[in-house]
């Protein structure tokens, strides 16, 4: 009777096999959605209907923002290129000859010599800083050597009031010794510390 009772309770435990095949079947349909839309292509597209300028930024109106009047002349960079610092990427030409006047040269150079000058001043400011680390390490150094040398005299001075204090118990001992200075080497011994 026993034997009845647990087969009755492992079907009453066991899933049922509707929900086994749904499980199953919704599996299969997750695969073969994945398997679909690995197929698709994922580039994004929307129908229109309008007229096309042009496909190429050479042949098509750009706006730059620059001081003077100008049109591209030539452009040295194409869409997706990794530039770098001080690399052209674009030509101007210049429609209004006379827009530079003559003075523009000699600002500009005198601007370049003040920018020498103020380079020049920095540069002399940081070796001034520079040499002042150096000093601060140097003095840095010696305090730290000096501080070693009080350790190691420290260490004597202890030393020494440790064998005086030996030396005088055992005068003391022998009676050749006074209070006095028996005391006086436990002092100085305790103060040693």
């Amino acid at each position: 009777m026993e034997a009845v009772y647990s087969v009755k309770s492992i079907n009453k435990v066991r899933t049922p096999k509707w929900v086994r095949l749904s499980a199953l079947s919704l599996v299969a349909l997750l695969l073969v959605g994945f398997l679909f839309l690995s197929f698709i292509p994922w580039q994004q597209t929307v129908m229109g209907t309008g007229r096309v300028t042009s496909f190429s930024p050479n042949n098509r109106p750009q706006n730059i923002e620059s001081p003077i009047k100008g049109r591209i002349k030539k452009w040295h960079v194409v869409e997706g290129m990794t530039v770098k610092k001080g690399d052209l990427i674009v030509e101007l030409q210049d429609l209004e000859k006379e827009f530079l006047p003559p003075e523009v040269i000699s600002l500009t150079r005198q601007s370049k010599d003040s920018l020498a000058q103020n380079r020049n001043a920095y540069i002399d400011k940081a070796q001034a800083i520079e040499r002042s680390i150096g000093n601060l390490e140097t003095n840095l150094q010696d305090s730290l050597n000096e501080a070693k040398q009080k350790v190691v005299i420290a260490e004597n001075d202890v030393k020494t009031a440790k064998l005086n204090l030996d030396r005088t118990l055992r005068l003391a001992d022998k009676g050749l010794v006074s209070e006095r200075d028996k005391e006086l080497a436990v002092q100085a011994e305790v103060t040693a510390k």
